[in-house]
């Protein structure tokens, strides 16, 4: 992807299938270069933005584009595997603030 580092491109693939990224989870689950890269693009503004509660947004588009070049390069089952990550993430989110919803258990199963 042309415009992108090298960080800010992984950043992004690994966020790819969220709608948002809770700012106080970022670093528990995902790697430490994640947060800088994402904060760096948020800054240039980028496509990708903090929302009023300072998560961080990536476009849609911008996340299409992502996951597309994603299922190209590494096919189907990485697609998956990020959304049961993306479940797994908002699992941990949700007990953070003692909200875990029914059925977690089985979307984390239907992506694993």
């Amino acid at each position: 992807m042309r415009g992108f580092s090298a960080a800010e491109v992984a950043a992004l693939e690994a966020v790819a299938v969220h709608e948002v990224v809770d700012d106080a989870a970022i670093d528990d689950h995902f790697a430490l270069g994640v947060r800088p890269a994402l904060d760096a693009l948020a800054r240039r503004g980028a496509m990708v933005s903090r929302t009023s509660t300072q998560a961080l947004r990536v476009h849609p588009m911008l996340r299409e584009v992502v996951v597309e070049g994603i299922r190209r390069r590494d096919g189907p089952p990485a697609i998956r595997a990020l959304h049961a990550s993306a479940a797994r993430y908002q699992e941990t989110v949700l007990q953070a603030f003692g909200q875990v919803a029914e059925g977690m258990d089985v979307v984390a199963a239907i992506f694993a």
